[in-house]
């Protein structure tokens, strides 16, 4: 019984349909359990079914966020806002389950000027991961401002439903209206090496050969943010000893930049950090586990991908497996196929990191698909 209710509710959920929900039974129903059909409660309201485990559903069409009509988007938009507010994260990964990946169709089979997305894969990806590789598809398209605009409108709102009811506390400064004061006194208490407890030794230079030295913090502020500064500052091992934790490689501008993120939120002064530094941080962040930090700097990662930036933006993804940020460069490899492979294939001023070069290999190599036979005008292709 309570297997068929919960099963129901997965299906209403994957097609849309706001009213059966809303009648269901939901103390039943898990909003964070993966799904090995419809991935996550998110992925089911965004992409319908995402598995091909039964032969006979090879022929049934599958409705999403795109392909619905106008009042079933409208739906979804709406099973989104209510999702979200019982808890439901986008951040749930796909099973592997969830093998069958999907392009979208603009035109029928006589239409000369019909478009496809490349297909985007769901399995192993997050709800949001997957919807801003379908974004990356649908820009990458000729034309994609006049044939497209719909649908970019469509993503946005989903994205923007998604990101409001989970933004993290620390990008939601100006709607908790905090006093100015408040972040000035947190500076000041980061800039007060006198009242610090804890010494942040830095040894050798980094990538780019800034110079090295000690910055400061306070044990509490940094035990708190980090589990794992906590578990080094108050355990028996040498740093917990001396209250003396010693970095290799990272310059201390990059430690500046990632310490003022953990005390305000916010950088000092004017000046945008240099993509070197941004880095650099986000990398410590990851291994220091301070997850609002990395948040606000993979934020940042994202918005100065290019050409020009792709190799050292997919390598700290790839080293720290930072799969939000990882989908966002391999949807940028497919975007930009053409300018990617002439770079790849360059001689000098290519790509030196061998571990960048496989990965770009690989997405180039699964980017790219026959659409195989169109429809109407609006459709995916399963």
């Amino acid at each position: 019984m309570a297997a068929g209710i919960v099963s129901g509710i997965w299906d209403a959920l994957a097609m849309g349909k706001e009213a059966v929900v809303n009648i269901s039974d939901l103390s039943l129903f898990d909003w964070n359990k993966p799904n090995d059909i419809y991935g996550s409660a998110i992925h089911a309201i965004l992409f319908g079914r995402l598995a091909q485990r039964d032969p006979r559903l090879r022929e049934t069409s599958t409705l999403d966020i795109i392909t619905d009509t106008e009042e079933g988007i409208d739906q979804r938009l709406n099973l989104l806002k209510f999702a979200a507010a019982r808890g439901a994260s986008p951040h749930i990964i796909a099973p592997e389950t969830c093998d069958n990946p999907r392009c979208w169709s603009l035109g029928g089979e006589d239409d000369g000027d019909a478009q496809d997305t490349n297909m985007v894969i769901f399995a192993g990806k997050t709800a949001l991961q997957c919807l801003l590789s379908l974004e990356n598809e649908i820009r990458a398209l000729e034309d994609w401002e006049k044939n497209w605009a719909r649908d970019i409108s469509v993503i946005e709102r989903s994205l923007n439903t998604l990101l409001s009811a989970n933004r993290p506390a620390t990008e939601s400064i100006s709607k908790l209206q905090i006093h100015e004061g408040v972040l000035d006194m947190w500076e000041r208490i980061l800039q007060n090496a006198d009242a610090s407890d804890v010494v942040i030794s830095l040894k050798g230079q980094d990538s780019s050969g800034s110079e090295t030295g000690e910055v400061y913090g306070h044990r509490v502020v940094l035990c708190e943010a980090s589990p794992v500064l906590k578990a080094m500052l108050t355990g028996s091992m040498r740093e917990g000893i001396q209250q003396k934790i010693t970095l290799e490689g990272c310059s201390s501008t990059a430690v500046r930049l990632l310490l003022a993120l953990l005390y305000t939120g916010s950088v000092p002064g004017d000046e945008e950090p240099c993509l070197t530094n941004l880095l650099d941080a986000l990398e410590l962040g990851h291994r220091w586990q301070v997850q609002h930090v990395v948040d606000i700097l993979t934020s940042a990662a994202m918005k100065r991908l290019g050409m020009h930036s792709l190799e050292a933006v997919l390598g700290v993804a790839l080293r720290m497996q930072d799969m939000e940020l990882l989908s966002v460069c391999r949807s940028f490899i497919s975007g930009h196929a053409k300018e990617v492979s002439t770079k790849l294939a360059a001689r000098s001023k290519g790509f030196t990191d061998q571990a960048v070069v496989a990965e770009i290999h690989r997405t180039l190599a699964g980017g790219t698909t026959d659409a195989g036979s169109r429809a109407k005008k609006r459709r995916c292709v399963l």
